[in-house]
């Protein structure tokens, strides 16, 4: 790069940009990282643009998918971002923010500085797209992650999770008249445990049973009336609660 940028190429390039990029002068300003009130300045011959500034103008050239003037290129800084360079780092920091890296981790990552690298997410929109698009996807996997966990494995804990966010439904918390959840001592807590141990143990005997399938002899010669249960041979504990002779074998209908 030059020494310093021409007077009369520094208007140029700025009235040129105001034109094509169709932004008021306090918006270029931020877009190439000078304050507003000194972009007039610029254009009267009293200030000139730094190296920073002129890297911004071909990273906002880049982002409108317009080339750079051949009259600007003599002066730009030799690290100023090309094209392609940009569409690389782009799809780098959209690669980082998909597995959820934060802004430390993705410069760390780029071998960037974190502060230039948050100016230039403030300032170079295929950036900022970049970075909105990987956490976007990182959340649509995350999606995906769940209703196949939810869907496909039936999880429990995924079901009522997702339930309680699609479905409205939620954990009833019983509470007393002035709106304190009830508190269980010791002694209700085993009290009610003591109610269910008769539930629990006729549960049990239900399913021990389940080494054996009970079916109705049709009674075609087998040496046992019809319609009185045979024992046949051993089925599983969901297959037993499939039969319906189990429920009829108390001779209730």
């Amino acid at each position: 790069m030059k020494t310093k940028i021409p007077y009369d190429v520094q208007r140029k390039i700025l009235l040129e940009l105001l034109e094509v990029s169709k932004l008021s002068r306090a918006s270029l300003a931020k877009n190439i990282g000078v304050h507003p009130n000194t972009f007039p300045r610029l254009l009267e011959y009293k200030s000139l643009l730094k190296a920073k500034h002129l890297i911004s103008i071909v990273q906002l050239y880049n982002s409108m998918g317009s080339a750079v003037p051949d009259y600007l290129r003599p002066y730009l800084p030799a690290d100023a971002m090309t094209e392609a360079k940009l569409k690389d780092q782009c799809s780098k920091i959209q690669a980082l923010m998909q597995i959820g890296c934060t802004i430390q981790e993705t410069a760390a990552a780029l071998g960037l500085n974190i502060t230039y690298l948050q100016m230039q997410l403030k300032t170079i929109k295929p950036m900022q797209d970049a970075a909105d698009m990987g956490s976007a996807l990182l959340k649509v996997s995350l999606r995906r992650a769940l209703f196949d966990l939810a869907i496909g494995d039936k999880n429990p804990i995924v079901c009522m999770f997702l339930a309680k966010q699609y479905l409205g439904m939620a954990d009833r918390v019983n509470v007393t008249s002035d709106g304190t959840p009830l508190q269980m001592n010791e002694e209700e807590a085993a009290r009610i445990v003591e109610q269910m141990i008769p539930q629990y143990k006729s549960m049990r005997n239900i399913l021990s049973v389940s080494t054996t399938t009970v079916r109705l002899d049709s009674g075609n010669g087998n040496g046992a009336s019809a319609g009185l249960p045979v024992i046949d041979q051993p089925i599983s504990e969901d297959r037993l609660l499939e039969q319906p002779s189990v429920g009829n074998l108390d001779g209730g209908q």
